[in-house]
Parts: C-alpha cells; sequence; structure tokens
C-alpha cells in the first residue's frame, strides 16, 4: 500500500461531494435535512435560512487537500484542507451521501474558507 502524499488536488469524488452538499445551502436544508424538532416542545422547525453557495463554490478548483484522518475505517474519508486551522473550523452543511455515509462540509468561522470534507459512516 502506498502512502498518500500531501499537498495535492482535490479528487474528482470529493469535488462531487462538495457541491452536493453545498448545493442544499439555497435550500435550507442543509444542515440535518432541515427537520430539526425543538426538543422541549416537540415542534418541528423551519428549514434553516438560505445561504447563497456561490462564494463557496468558487472555492472548489483551489482547494488542496493537506491530510486525511487516518482512523482506519475504510468508509471514512475525511480531509484537511489548505485553510483548515485547529480550534476554528465549524459545519456548513451536514447532509448523507448516496451511499448513506454522513457528509459534512466545515468552513473557517472567521474566514468563510471551506476547511474540512469529512465523509462518514
Amino acid at each position: 500500500m502506498t502512502q498518500e502524499k500531501f499537498p495535492r488536488p482535490l479528487t474528482d469524488q470529493e469535488k462531487a461531494w462538495l457541491r452536493q452538499a453545498l448545493s442544499l445551502l439555497p435550500t435550507g436544508e442543509y444542515f440535518g435535512g432541515g427537520r430539526w424538532v425543538d426538543i422541549e416542545t416537540g415542534e418541528a422547525k423551519p428549514l434553516d435560512p438560505p445561504v447563497d453557495p456561490e462564494p463557496y463554490l468558487a472555492q472548489i478548483e483551489d482547494l488542496v487537500v493537506v491530510d486525511r484522518c487516518r482512523c482506519g475505517n475504510p468508509r471514512c474519508h475525511t480531509v484537511d484542507f489548505q485553510h483548515y486551522r485547529p480550534g476554528h473550523s465549524m459545519a456548513l452543511v451536514h447532509t448523507n451521501t448516496d451511499d448513506g455515509r454522513e457528509l459534512i462540509v466545515f468552513e473557517d468561522e472567521e474566514t468563510g474558507w471551506l476547511t474540512q470534507l469529512e465523509v462518514i459512516g
């Protein structure tokens, strides 16, 4: 088994996952599918507010993978991008892949740069 070399460009699959997730931003279904339930009242909460995906989509071609998770789970595909700073990332989109894995895209909460892609399951 050859060891992956970093930095490297995104794979076509990584780009597809990012586009899939970011396409949810204008729908309001980008975090939990927009199906939140208020824990105190049991009532369904409304969808999240729409977000313009263009600033994020515009970053995809310039992203560079600088590291990858080494947990050993063959269904885990978690990568850090060049803008990743520990302690500064927050989830932007949380959805699922076509094969049922969790798909989470993170951004830097201060700069808006995409920082990580997690595909786990």
